[in-house]
């Protein structure tokens, strides 16, 4: 311990920052390119890409004075019409290809995530299609992951299990008290701020360093913060197996709200005369006119161009299957996007999700916060930059600490101290490789 508590947070917030400063740059490097994981995914795999709207116009007669006078209502009547074309394809497909399938899923394009493709589920096995515009099978589409290999290796880390979750979460506490403690080390904010010496090096790194972290205080406070909310329950499992059998699946089944389970009921199919081609054809024309009402009245619910963004049909091959509708989450701040469920036969609605408790409410938020769905293509690039900053935050740290301990060498001593030297090594190792994987990434 130091002499004084300002000298124990310049202790704490020097070693802080060198043991957890590599870690900490990887995952905000690629925790900022995460931001635009659709469009780095479009970059990458243009060939699975569905311009919304785009082959879809054909179908939709639109007056041309109308189209000039209501502009922008014609276009979200153009979006809504192509969601729907899209859905029915789509459950045409499925229809025809996925029968014995417990569940389907149809994820649809939107403005930023432009790729359409239909899940299905039998036993253990779950099979993928996607589809090109013009509603015909995508054939085969280049090997990677896209924008998904950052976001993805932002709290992973690329480790099986739940192994990088919690290493990434003890990074962000790290973070989190590397902050307190250099909020106290900077104690004159505003001197701090105005002050970009141009000398030497070292206290020109020093300045800018001060600088841009309180430029980015506020953002690297919040990614933090909701980071360690986002799996608050994992990082507290003595709590959860106290208070809950089942533990963290007792925590999450206690205050995030589920639909009730499907009861047992004989297959339609069996009841129908399906056998028959006559059967097969009503069969068929009866769920298609269901889906067709459903669709009409969630038109008028959710007039918004795109605002579908998946369904889910649960048992679609029994009397008591289940439509559920999910909505885009542009439009909350929340990582819950609006659900609404329809019976797939009767098309009448049924009774939903029931609201969250105030915990899981406050969870949602926090994740939509990090996450940052709801941010519109400025906001979303102001973001950015606030990463980009933060990055820069980091890789000054670690370089003041060498340029430091540099300076502090005596000058007749020749041999480098081992700690310096794996500091120096390890900085351009973590700094300038990702520099340069980055953008190989995207060039391969």
């Amino acid at each position: 311990m130091k002499t004084t508590f300002r000298k124990t947070m310049i202790w704490l917030h020097t070693y802080l920052g060198i043991i957890s400063g590599w870690l900490l740059f990887v995952i905000f490097v690629t925790g900022t390119l995460s931001y635009f994981t659709p469009e780095i995914t479009y970059w990458m795999m243009p060939e699975r890409q569905v311009i919304v709207g785009d082959g879809f116009d054909r179908n939709i007669v639109v007056d041309e004075a109308s189209y000039t006078q209501t502009n922008t209502q014609t276009k979200t009547k153009v979006a809504q019409e192509s969601q729907r074309f899209q859905i029915e394809q789509s459950l045409n497909y499925l229809q025809h290809h996925a029968k014995n399938a417990s569940s389907w899923r149809i994820y649809l394009p939107t403005a930023r995530e432009q790729h359409w493709y239909v899940q299905w589920r039998e036993g253990k096995t779950r099979h993928t299609v996607s589809f090109n515009k013009d509603a015909t099978l995508l054939g085969s589409t280049t090997d990677t992951k896209g924008g998904l290999f950052f976001r993805n290796f932002h709290y992973t880390l690329q480790l099986r299990g739940y192994g990088g979750r919690y290493i990434a979460g003890i990074a962000a506490m790290a973070m989190l008290l590397t902050l307190f403690s250099g909020i106290y080390t900077h104690r004159r904010f505003f001197k701090d701020f105005f002050t970009l010496r141009k000398g030497k090096i070292s206290k020109w790194t020093s300045d800018l360093h001060a600088l841009v972290g309180i430029v980015t205080l506020s953002f690297c406070l919040m990614i933090c913060i909701s980071a360690i909310m986002i799996y608050a329950i994992m990082y507290t499992p003595f709590s959860a197996n106290m208070h809950f059998e089942q533990g963290e699946r007792g925590v999450n089944k206690a205050i995030i709200p589920s639909l009730p389970p499907l009861t047992n009921s004989t297959s339609t199919a069996a009841n129908s005369v399906k056998s028959s081609a006559a059967g097969a054809s009503e069969y068929m024309l009866s769920k298609s006119i269901a889906y067709s009402a459903i669709l009409t009245s969630l038109k008028a619910q959710w007039q918004e161009p795109h605002a579908i963004k998946r369904i889910t049909v649960e048992a679609p091959g029994n009397e008591n299957s289940r439509f559920i509708i999910e909505r885009t989450k542009s439009l909350t701040v929340s990582n819950r996007a609006d659900r609404l469920v329809y019976s797939s036969y009767t098309a009448t609605p049924l009774e939903g999700y029931e609201d969250e408790s105030a915990p899981a409410t406050f969870r949602r938020i926090m994740y939509g916060l990090h996450q940052a769905n709801f941010a519109t293509t400025g906001l979303r690039w102001l973001l950015f930059g606030l990463g980009v900053l933060s990055c820069v935050l980091i890789a000054s740290g670690l370089i003041i600490w060498v340029n430091q301990r540099r300076t502090n060498l005596s000058k007749g001593q020749k041999r480098i101290p081992l700690s310096l030297h794996i500091m120096e090594k390890g900085n351009i190792a973590s700094i300038m490789g990702m520099a340069i994987a980055t953008p190989v990434f995207f060039a391969c």
